[in-house]
């Protein structure tokens, strides 16, 4: 009888910690709850000298995005945000939706990523152009154009530039997907750098959050 009741405690044991274990790993930070795979082509324009290993760096950064994105700490991210109702690009094209949220007149981070996530797999060509006279401005990309044009000033070696380079890749893949800064609209609805106001500074932030986050936490090294 005692064989028989240390049996079933035995089991009991093995079941609670059978599901502790896949509780746990569920809720592991970075786990993805969909596949989404990044794929670049890259190219340079003028006089650039992109830093040693440069190949490894885009690799990572790959890693990165693909991860992140997938991930539900990044989608519990974005629909915990909303943005300005004017950050929408004004182009003609149906690449993307437009969805306002007609109570809060904001744009739902729910539809922020839902236009970021239309497809899962997201082919960008990334070209590399040697920066033109002084300026600040990391690169740019237009709406429904999946490429991103970057200045060469701020790619050197001897930065976390992999996660330099996610970040401003997530900010311009936002613009791709629809949604601008407040460059183009009227007084009245500017919003600024503000990342809970425009999508794309506000995308940027949550991926480099999550970034430096799981770093700490030693799940990636910045």
């Amino acid at each position: 009888m005692k064989r028989g009741i240390v049996f079933i405690m035995v089991m009991y044991s093995a079941l609670l910690s059978c599901k502790k274990n896949t509780r746990e790993k569920a809720e592991e930070p970075g786990n993805p709850i969909t596949t989404v795979e990044f794929t670049f082509t890259l190219s340079t324009k003028g006089d650039v000298s992109l830093p040693e290993h440069f190949s490894d760096t885009l690799t990572k950064v790959t890693g990165f995005l693909n991860k992140v994105y997938s991930s539900q700490e990044f989608k519990d991210s974005l629909y915990s945000h909303t943005y300005n109702d004017s950050a929408y690009s004004a182009t003609r094209s149906t690449c993307f939706k437009r969805e306002i949220n007609e109570q809060l007149h904001r744009i739902d981070g729910r539809v922020v990523y839902e236009n970021l996530l239309a497809s899962a797999k997201i082919n960008l060509n990334l070209l590399i152009q040697q920066t033109e006279g002084s300026t600040s401005t990391q690169g740019f990309s237009s709406a429904c154009v999946y490429k991103i044009t970057s200045n060469d000033y701020w790619i050197y070696a001897n930065q976390p530039l992999a996660y330099r380079y996610a970040r401003h890749i997530a900010h311009e893949f936002t613009h791709i997907r629809g949604y601008r800064h407040d460059s183009n609209v009227a007084q009245v609805y500017k919003w600024g750098h503000s990342p809970e106001e425009d999508p794309a500074y506000g995308v940027g932030n949550i991926v480099g959050n999550i970034l430096e986050r799981w770093n700490k936490m030693g799940l990636i090294k910045i």
